[in-house]
């Protein structure tokens, strides 16, 4: 049998509908099953108890081919092609991949008709951008600034407005440049991930160590308010950060300066990065979402926050990561203990 509306003959209720959400813009090869798992109204099932099964529910869904475009503020254009799809409520543009935008019909909102636009994964099906290069260099160009066009003749519309955007378009663009960095393991990286501010304070990081390691050279800290002397020394100095599913440690090589009191190591300074190496521990570390320096398991870390965070509320206790800084005074071949 064939209905006009096909999405009549599912229930209204909050949870239906989400599930109905889920099933016309999450990934396509999902959608047949998504959509037998959604209920159907009671009064529709009576109905079709009084004829022979088994029954098959026909109708017509509305989809197309359209190609979003992102134009970055060099005027440059990123384009990727989306499959466009309606719900109740909602047009959305949907990749094959299992990344959707939408766009809610006009609601009222604080005496104003607006459009609730959002960029969303599948939450169950993985998505690595690595596989789906149009995409990633799709999301690379969704920067502050950037705008996007639906429809070629269009109006262009800030990146911003749409939900979530920004925060793929900063995943895309530091793993283009992190994923050389390392053998990650398999399935490091979903983009998914980038729902989780430690997974972007993550990948900042190492982007930042990756293009810009010299800013390193002269970062400095104190474990004592004491006055004391500067020696040079080499020293491997360990990072801890946590990968989605890992820990991580980043190892970095430089020839700094340790302050010494009475024979008693009060601080480190950073110099030239000469190595770097990293290691991805099966368990990750609890800890805060920045990366902290480990000094020794009995102290403290030194966290890694923003300008407007207070450090000493995000240090942690290492005294089960197995690091700390590996000092050669006598500038001779280092290594970490």
């Amino acid at each position: 049998m064939k209905v006009l509306d096909f999405f009549s003959q599912f229930a209204n209720d909050p949870v239906t509908q989400s599930n109905l959400h889920k099933a016309v813009f999450g990934h396509g090869r999902l959608m047949t099953q998504r959509f037998g798992e959604v209920t159907i109204r009671p009064e529709i099932i009576d109905s079709l108890r009084r004829l022979p099964s088994p029954i098959v529910i026909g109708a017509h869904m509305r989809v197309g081919k359209e190609v979003i475009r992102v134009v970055e503020g060099d005027g440059s254009i990123r384009p990727c092609t989306f499959e466009v799809r309606t719900s109740p409520g909602y047009i959305g543009w949907a990749h094959r991949s299992g990344f959707a935008i939408t766009a809610s019909e006009r609601t009222l909102h604080e005496n104003k008709w607006v459009h609730w636009l959002r960029a969303q994964v599948d939450p169950d099906v993985p998505i690595f951008l690595h596989a789906h290069e149009d995409l990633w260099a799709f999301l690379e160009g969704c920067k502050p600034g950037a705008k996007f066009q639906v429809w070629e003749n269009d109006n262009l519309m800030d990146v911003g407005v749409v939900e979530n955007l920004m925060q793929y378009g900063f995943f895309a663009r530091y793993l283009r440049r992190v994923a050389g960095m390392y053998p990650w393991p398999e399935g490091t990286w979903r983009l998914s991930d980038a729902m989780s501010e430690e997974t972007l304070d993550t990948l900042g990081f190492l982007f930042f160590l990756g293009t810009t390691p010299e800013k390193m050279n002269g970062f400095g800290f104190a474990l004592s308010d004491l006055k004391g002397d500067e020696l040079p020394v080499k020293a491997w100095v360990p990072i801890c950060m946590n990968l989605p599913r890992n820990g991580l440690v980043v190892w970095l090589l430089t020839e700094g300066h340790v302050l010494t009191h009475q024979d008693k190591d009060i601080g480190f300074k950073f110099g030239e990065i000469l190595e770097r190496e990293i290691e991805v521990p099966e368990k990750r570390f609890v800890k805060s979402p920045w990366p902290e320096i480990v000094v020794h398991q009995d102290i403290r870390t030194i966290p890694l926050p923003p300008p407007t965070e207070d450090v000493n509320k995000h240090s942690s206790d290492p005294s089960t990561w197995g690091c700390g800084i590996a000092f050669d005074f006598d500038n001779k071949s280092s290594g970490k203990t």
